[in-house]
């Protein structure tokens, strides 16, 4: 865990900014982390915030980078005045384009959807993991029986002729192109990804291309992968991935949904919205739907 200091308070902005939070003078958010974390008496707290303030921005800078590299969620950006002005991620300024705010509405309920299926149970969220496959235009989605799932929680294939070349006419050759999406959920609520459940996943896909299964019935009978054909291996967890499993994802191919990132992506479609505001009820029709 890093020691207190800039990089740490970089890795709070979260706690004292909500994705649709209105602009801040950056030095008052620093202020604020270093008094909710109770890292300094409340009499040098100021001296402490000059200090540290143009480290806290290159912090910030380096974080709003990495995310936009690796796709993952962040609750914050700078205001478009500069880095004097620290805002949430979601929030509106007046010079936004139409369909830019239209966007940030919709995925300010991120964080609603996350807390809200990290209550979904284990196999709830299996079926959650098939709708996200639906949102990715997978054409018929299957979930897996626990039970008999052999390693393999989902899959299904997505067309991708139609989006290469979309055509009112009858397709080419084109017609045929399309990858398999096959992977596990993991429904944690403490525990990372580690990259043993990574190497699982590879090998189970391997021995389903291979229709190497225990058991005299194929479980997965229904995934019927061909030798040359193109896959997507997935991760999809509530939680979090080690260290490790990052780099052993950024280096094998795998691809992976943490927590925030499913969040962000059902709400970037308007999952169980109403009014553009996160209905749970609604939510819960849809995962049962």
């Amino acid at each position: 865990m890093a020691p207190p200091g800039p990089h740490k308070a970089a890795e709070l902005v979260h706690t004292v900014l909500n994705i649709d939070s209105a602009p801040r003078p950056t030095r008052d958010v620093l202020i604020d982390i270093i008094i909710a974390s109770r890292w300094h008496d409340k009499s040098v707290v100021e001296d402490m915030a000059d200090a540290w303030l143009e480290r806290f921005i290159k912090r910030l800078q380096y974080v709003i980078r990495q995310s936009r590299e690796s796709g993952s969620y962040r609750c914050f950006s700078f205001n478009s005045s500069g880095m004097d002005y620290v805002q949430g991620y979601c929030y509106c300024e007046p010079k936004d384009l139409p369909e830019v705010s239209a966007e940030k509405i919709l995925r300010s309920n991120t964080t609603h959807i996350y807390a809200s299926f990290r209550l979904l149970r284990h196999d709830q969220f299996e079926i959650l993991s098939g709708k996200v496959l639906e949102l990715l235009k997978v054409e018929r989605p299957f979930v897996s029986r626990r039970s008999a799932d052999q390693g393999i929680d989902f899959f299904g294939k997505v067309r991708i002729g139609d989006m290469i070349k979309p055509s009112l006419l009858d397709p080419g050759a084109e017609k045929h192109f399309f990858v398999w999406l096959v992977g596990q959920a993991k429904h944690y609520q403490n525990t990372k990804v580690s990259t043993s459940e990574i190497r699982e996943l590879v090998g189970s896909v391997e021995l389903a291309r291979a229709k190497v299964f225990a058991g005299n019935v194929d479980p997965l009978s229904d995934l019927e992968m061909r030798v040359c054909d193109p896959i997507i291996y997935l991760i999809f967890t509530t939680g979090k991935l080690t260290s490790d499993s990052q780099e052993l994802l950024s280096r094998s191919g795998v691809l992976s949904f943490d927590g925030m990132q499913i969040a962000q992506f059902l709400a970037d479609h308007g999952v169980a919205l109403q009014d553009k505001k996160f209905d749970e009820q609604l939510f819960v029709n849809w995962v049962n739907s």
